[in-house]
């Protein structure tokens, strides 16, 4: 009798092994190849470039340029700076995010398994491996997917609290500090789970979630005051406003603080309530840049665009991907019909969940995260990014999927979802909307074309200075805008810009643009990069004199949403001043 019983017994685990598993294993080697396909099509981009190029450097030195950027915490650098491949090309390097990225399919599985059964987990799953914004974040050089991963694991170990379970106690811990290191917004993740376990009752007798939280949030104070110490905010990555006078470090750390706090609230716009009354311009609107004949109502209109995007529109952007076009005003009109569709099965389905045990917490965990970053996007220069809220797209898949659970409806639901990602794909791979900047193959023109006696300016240069920092070291040196606030950065012939954060001394825009051009004429030829993400008027006003002053042979367009192109000028009209009189007023130093 017992070899009879001990076969079966085999065989129903066997059985029940492949049953949760093999699914799960073929999910995740689809999610792994759409993640690899086609990886290193695309240039890296600017976000990407400087990543990178943080990433090469020395720890002390890499600390010191993260603080200086003082956007995301170390963690997703220092794993790059360790990376194998930090050293390779876009797609050794774009693997450091695919990985993440694949398990965190895994790591949605399981969390859905605390709230349903495996069929709807592997439909979670296989939402999270076809989703084209996730692909997407696992095909850039950044840490989102190391967020999204840490992020969904921690609330995994969360809901296992209660269970009393020693390696729920330390994953949570430990995953929820990762969390917080990989970027600052995952404290509005914490927050989400404080708010559970204050208001469900599965979770309330979870004694040692403050703790566990404390714990974690000290880490992240502790590294907070790291970026102060290391660089206090006296390198500013982008400085809104540059010093008028002078070279080099504050002779304070706290006076740096506040003029790094001066620079952002800056950067801020006079419409947002609170800033409004700290900057005095509380009844005034926001200022808009000027259009000038060469930028026209187009560049005018990519400036607000690229200053307040919509919700409808970063919520299709995490329904069928897309976030690097220029906006739905650029999408064909069944591209946003197809997202609404998208959004709104998502938001019926999220609804019908509601009578399940896990609606509250999944609903907290998204509007909570959701809102403040919609607030704080809203109050800064950034705009609202959907980027800022990968790690709430397994929440909502999840809940989608729990809203689905037992229903007849299931299969047709999950299936025009899946069909409407796979339109979200071919766009993602194929359409020109989702192009990035094309900043390799502007970095290899120029390799090719340069001549001994060649200049090169460059708007903005410090978008330059990572593309020639990580792509070759050996383009001319170049010179240009670092924030569109009016104040142009030179440097003079035979320094080279290598750094990202840099103290720079800084020149009205006027007396900028005469230097710069008399600069210009004292080179054989002139090569210009300009780049749209920010639109200025006075970068158009040196490139309308340029064309008065100097004789234009060709220019070059690269892929990518915002405009890049190389111009090139042979010789000037007239001298238009001597070498020696045009020495810039700035120069600028690589850390």
């Amino acid at each position: 009798m017992s070899r009879l019983t001990i076969p079966s017994i085999a065989a129903d685990r066997l059985r029940l092994v492949r049953s949760s598993w093999l699914p799960l294993l073929a999910i995740t080697l689809l999610g792994f190849a759409l993640r690899v396909l086609w990886l290193d099509r695309q240039s890296l981009w600017y976000d990407e470039l400087f990543t990178v190029w943080a990433s090469r450097l020395p720890l002390s030195a890499l600390l010191d340029a993260v603080a200086a950027d003082s956007q995301t915490p170390y963690l997703p650098y220092v794993i790059l700076h360790w990376w194998p491949g930090i050293a390779g090309g876009e797609f050794a390097l774009r693997l450091y995010a695919v990985f993440p990225g694949t398990l965190a399919i895994v790591a949605t599985w399981r969390l859905a398994r605390v709230f349903m059964g495996s069929g709807q987990a592997n439909l979670a799953a296989l939402l999270m491996a076809t989703s084209p914004f996730l692909i997407s974040r696992s095909q850039e050089v950044r840490g989102y997917t190391w967020f999204l991963l840490f992020g969904v694991l921690a609330s995994y170990f969360f809901m296992r609290l209660g269970e009393g379970s020693r390696a729920a106690k330390v994953g949570y811990l430990v995953t929820l500090s990762l969390t917080l290191l990989s970027h600052y917004y995952g404290v509005f993740l914490l927050i989400g789970h404080g708010i559970t376990w204050l208001g469900w009752r599965r979770v309330y007798r979870m004694r040692l979630w403050p703790i566990a939280a404390g714990l974690a949030m000290a880490l992240l104070l502790w590294w907070s005051g790291l970026v102060v110490a290391s660089a206090g905010f006296s390198v500013p990555a982008r400085p809104s406003l540059p010093p008028t006078v002078g070279v080099g470090r504050p002779t304070s750390q706290w006076s740096s603080v506040v003029q790094e706090a001066t620079a952002l609230l800056q950067q801020a716009p006079s419409s947002v309530p609170v800033v409004g009354l700290l900057k005095g311009t509380a009844t005034q609107p926001t200022p808009t840049p000027p259009a000038t004949e060469t930028l026209g109502a187009e560049k005018a209109a990519q400036w607000k665009r690229l200053s307040g995007r919509t919700v409808f529109e970063v919520a299709s952007q995490m329904s069928l991907g897309g976030e690097f076009g220029l906006g739905i005003a650029t999408r064909p009109p069944w591209w946003n019909a197809l997202a609404a569709i998208y959004l709104a099965t998502v938001v019926v389905a999220g609804f019908m969940a509601r009578g399940f045990g896990g609606f509250w917490p999944l609903v907290t965990w998204i509007l909570v995260p959701g809102v403040a970053t919609y607030i704080i996007d809203r109050m800064t220069a950034m705009g609202f990014e959907a980027r800022y809220l990968s790690m709430l797209a397994p929440f909502v898949i999840v809940l989608t999927c729990l809203g689905l659970a037992g229903r007849r409806e299931r299969l047709a639901v999950a299936a025009l979802l899946l069909t409407l990602q796979g339109i979200g794909l071919y766009t993602y791979y194929r359409s020109p909307y989702d192009a990035r900047d094309d900043w390799r193959s502007l970095v290899a023109t120029l390799q090719t074309e340069q001549q001994p006696g060649d200049g090169l300016f460059a708007f903005p240069a410090h978008h330059f200075a990572m593309a020639s920092a990580v792509y070759s070291p050996d383009l001319p040196e170049g010179g240009g805008w670092v924030w569109p606030d009016g104040q142009l950065l030179l440097l003079p012939q035979g320094t080279r810009w290598r750094g990202y954060g840099m103290r720079l001394a800084a020149v009205p825009g006027g007396e900028a643009r005469t230097r710069l051009l008399d600069l210009a004429c004292s080179y054989d030829r002139l090569w210009v990069v300009t780049y749209t993400s920010r639109v200025d008027g006075d970068s158009t006003k040196v490139l309308q004199q340029l064309d008065g002053a100097m004789n234009p042979v060709e220019s070059f367009a690269f892929q990518g949403p915002k405009g890049l192109r190389l111009w090139l000028y042979n010789g000037c009209h007239t001298t238009g001043g001597s070498p020696d009189d045009s020495q810039p007023v700035a120069v600028g130093r690589a850390p």
